[in-house]
C-alpha cells in the first residue's frame, strides 16, 4: 500500500511538472510571438528619391533609422528631406536619421546636393587655452565633419585644399637661422598613399615670442577617405621643447572655374 501511496505522488509530481513546464513554454512561445507582431507592425517602408531614382527603405518607428549615404560626383549629401528643395531634413550626410523615427513621418523623401564649390569647413582649434609642448613630433589628428567626409567618398579622384595656420615659440633659444631645417610640418596620409603625395614644408625663422604661420597643402581626397586630417610637427633633435598654440585646419575642394 505504501508503494503504492509512492508512486502516485511521484506521478502526481512528473504531472505537475510537465504541466509547469508545458504553460511557461507556452506562454515564453505567446511572449516572444506578441513581441514580434509588434515589431512587424512598427516596421515602415519608406522610399527616398535619388535624382530621379527611388530607393526602398525599412525603418521601425520609435528607433534611430539608417539609410545609405549617397554620394555624386561633384556634389556632397546636404541630407534627406521631405521635399525636392527647401523642406525638412530627416535624414544627414551619414544617412542617419535626425531623430527616433516616427509613424507620423512621410514615407517619400528626396536626397539634397549641395556643390563642392560650396564646401569649406573649418575645423576645432587644438591647442586654443594654453600651449602644448613637444620636444621631438606631435601629431594632430583633426575629424572632418560628416558633409565634407561623404564630399570626400563621392569626389576620391578630386584634390582637396588643406590650410594649417598655427602659433610656434621655441623655449631655448632666442632665434633660429633660415638656414636651420629642423622644423618640419607634414601632412600625413592615414590611407596606405605614399608618403611624397603630401609632401614637407619647413618652417621659417622665428623667435622667442609666438610667431603666426600658415601652410597650405593641396592633396588626393582619397587620402582623408577615413575621415581625418593628420599633420605632423617634427622639429628635429638639435633644440629643447618647442611650444605649439591655437592650430587651425580648414578643409575645402579645389574647384576648377574653367
Amino acid at each position: 500500500m505504501k508503494k503504492i501511496f509512492n508512486f502516485l505522488i511521484v506521478l502526481m509530481f512528473v504531472i505537475i511538472l510537465g504541466l509547469c513546464v508545458y504553460g511557461c513554454g507556452s506562454n515564453n512561445y505567446d511572449d516572444e510571438q506578441t513581441k514580434l507582431e509588434e515589431k512587424l507592425e512598427k516596421n515602415i517602408d519608406i522610399n527616398i528619391n535619388v535624382d530621379g531614382s527611388i530607393n526602398t527603405f525599412m525603418v521601425t518607428e520609435g528607433q534611430i533609422a539608417n539609410v545609405t549615404s549617397f554620394t555624386k560626383p561633384g556634389y556632397y549629401l546636404k541630407g534627406v528631406f521631405d521635399k525636392n528643395e527647401g523642406g525638412v531634413k530627416y535624414f544627414d550626410s551619414n544617412g542617419e536619421s535626425t531623430t527616433v523615427w516616427q509613424k507620423t513621418y512621410p514615407t517619400t523623401l528626396y536626397a539634397q546636393w549641395g556643390e563642392l564649390s560650396e564646401l569649406s569647413k573649418t575645423l576645432a582649434t587644438k591647442f586654443s587655452e594654453e600651449a602644448s609642448y613637444y620636444t621631438w613630433s606631435v601629431n594632430l589628428a583633426w575629424a572632418l565633419p560628416s558633409d565634407f567626409v561623404n564630399a570626400v567618398k563621392g569626389n576620391l579622384a578630386e584634390n582637396i585644399v588643406v590650410t594649417l595656420s598655427f602659433r610656434l615659440k621655441e623655449g631655448s633659444s632666442t632665434i633660429f637661422s633660415t638656414n636651420d631645417k629642423t622644423t618640419h610640418i607634414m601632412l600625413k596620409s592615414t590611407t596606405g598613399d605614399d608618403a611624397e603625395t603630401f609632401g614637407t614644408k619647413t618652417a621659417q625663422s622665428y623667435t622667442n615670442n609666438y610667431t603666426d604661420y600658415q601652410l597650405e597643402w593641396y592633396v588626393p581626397a582619397r587620402c582623408a577617405k577615413d575621415g581625418r586630417i593628420i599633420i605632423e610637427f617634427n622639429r628635429g633633435n638639435s633644440f629643447n621643447e618647442t611650444y605649439i598654440r591655437d592650430a587651425v585646419v580648414t578643409v575645402g575642394f579645389e574647384v576648377n572655374h574653367e
